[in-house]
C-alpha cells in the first residue's frame, strides 16, 4: 500500500498572518489550521489547540482512537498540510499508524464534500515538491 500523508490544496481562506518591519512575526495559517481542527473534532478526535511553527507554518497533536498523530499546515505556492504518526515513547506505533490511515480516508472524504477546499492533492514524501501532480486519494496500491 502507498500511504500519502502530503495533501496540497487551495483553499477559501485569508492569507493571514503578521509582519513587522518587513519581517513575518506570525506566519500564515492560523485561520485554515483552526478549520482543520475543527474538521479533526467533527471526525471524532480530541485535538490540541493549533500552534505556530514559524516558517513552517502552524502545527497541532491530536488522537484518532488510541493512535497519536500530529497535522502540519503551512503556505508554499498552495496550502499544504502534512498528517503524520506521533508516536510516543514506550510504543510500538502500531495504532498511530492505524489511526493515520484512517483518518487520512476520511478527512479526503471531508474535505472533498467541504466547499472551502479545492483542488486537493496527495503525495508521498517523496513526491511532494517534485512537480508531479499527485493522486486524488491518500491511500493506493503499488
Amino acid at each position: 500500500m502507498i500511504v500519502r500523508p502530503w495533501a496540497e490544496f487551495d483553499a477559501e481562506f485569508p492569507i493571514d498572518g503578521d509582519d513587522e518591519d518587513g519581517i513575518e512575526a506570525e506566519f500564515p495559517g492560523r485561520a485554515i489550521s483552526g478549520a482543520f481542527a475543527e474538521i479533526f473534532r467533527g471526525l471524532g478526535c480530541d485535538v490540541e489547540e493549533p500552534r505556530h511553527a514559524y516558517e513552517h507554518g502552524w502545527e497541532f497533536n491530536f488522537m484518532s482512537g488510541k493512535g497519536h498523530l500530529w497535522c502540519q499546515i503551512g503556505l508554499i505556492d498552495k496550502w499544504l498540510l502534512v498528517v503524520e504518526p506521533n508516536v510516543p515513547m514506550l510504543t510500538d506505533g502500531s495504532a498511530s499508524r492505524a489511526a493515520q490511515l484512517d483518518i487520512l480516508t476520511r478527512l479526503n472524504a471531508a474535505l472533498g464534500q467541504d466547499p472551502r477546499f479545492g483542488e486537493i492533492r496527495w503525495f508521498t514524501g517523496e513526491e511532494v515538491h517534485s512537480g508531479i501532480k499527485g493522486a486524488l486519494s491518500p491511500l493506493g496500491e503499488k
